[in-house]
């Protein structure tokens, strides 16, 4: 009897330690960008906040790779702190300019990653977008102001490809595209709503990646909810998957697309985050000194590495121990 019926994923090895990667998007782009950057990739992991819908996403590759201000009608002020209905909640400034300066630094970062051999990660979490009544832009973020202020819209295929078109033309030539669908149901949306909204970007995904034989996509959301398609994979809300979750996920990602160099660092290096994450029952103990000074020599073995960071904790460690 099978236990399972799996996502078949083949193993490309187009994924090496010497390409960029910049991740955006909803929360997996959180996750997978966290795990490239503590494995020491060169990588700015969703440095715009979570994203949910398409438009949002685009917006901010049109703002960032097209070197565009804020639109001057998508700010507002909220509890002491200036907001862009372009942002999430998570990037604010006390003034307009503070804002649009920390806005234009990470744009930065983006481009200069972008002008490298690299990956842009793109995960799109729902077809559902609000518009601002008033000024009539689509918002990435309502900022906790009244609903009746905006009006929302499923969008359909045409719009998001439009708006895909127009930031497509601003990435460089030589970057590829990998994109996932958030596995995370919008039950705000109802469940049967939600199904019709991933559907829509299921579809829209396939579309890009039929058109453009070097864009790939990652199914997570097939794997979480097909092959594994049970609710111990989830965190007690029901919705969201656990930490064992995805970093099973992230097994599964490094399977499919590491080469064999990048799949052996990162089996090494882990062995080095635990090792720093270990806590000790007795730190006064001997034997715990040891482990330190162990680590710290493995820790220089990857000398190609700028590992000041993890040497100067494990150099505190030992410190406190005298």
């Amino acid at each position: 009897m099978l236990s399972s019926t799996s996502v078949s994923l083949p193993s490309l090895a187009i994924i090496s330690r010497n390409q960029t990667v910049v991740t955006l998007g909803s929360c997996f782009a959180d996750h997978i960008g966290q795990r490239f950057v503590a494995n020491k990739w060169t990588c700015v992991s969703n440095p715009f906040g979570t994203l949910y819908q398409p438009l949002a996403i685009t917006g901010i590759l049109e703002l960032v790779l097209g070197d565009r201000p804020l639109p001057d009608d998508g700010y507002l002020e909220r509890d002491g702190g200036i907001f862009h209905y372009d942002l999430p909640s998570t990037l604010y400034g006390r003034t307009r300019k503070e804002l649009s300066n920390k806005v234009r630094g990470l744009g930065e970062q983006i481009r200069r990653l972008l002008e490298q051999p690299g990956w842009l990660m793109l995960t799109l979490g729902t077809s559902f977008a609000y518009r601002h009544k008033e000024s009539g832009l689509w918002v990435a973020n309502c900022h906790k102001q009244e609903g009746s202020l905006f009006s929302k819209h499923l969008l359909n295929l045409e719009e998001i490809h439009a708006a895909w078109r127009r930031c497509e033309e601003l990435i460089p030539a030589h970057t590829r595209i990998l994109w996932t669908l958030s596995p995370v149901r919008h039950t705000r949306d109802t469940l049967p709503l939600n199904m019709v909204s991933k559907s829509l970007l299921r579809i829209w995904i396939h579309q890009m990646t039929e058109r453009d034989s070097t864009s790939l996509y990652f199914p997570a959301y097939e794997i979480l909810l097909d092959e594994w398609r049970d609710y111990r994979f989830y965190a007690d809300d029901l919705i969201h998957p656990r930490e064992s979750t995805i970093e099973c996920l992230w097994q599964r990602f490094q399977e499919a697309y590491f080469d064999a160099e990048s799949r052996d660092f990162v089996k090494c290096w882990e062995k080095i985050l635990l090792r720093l994450a270990h806590r000790p029952l007795r730190p006064e103990a001997p034997s715990y000194r040891a482990f330190l000074l162990d680590t710290l020599r493995e820790l220089q073995q990857f000398d190609s590495l700028d590992t000041t960071a993890e040497q100067s904790a494990l150099e505190a460690k030992l410190q406190n121990l005298r």
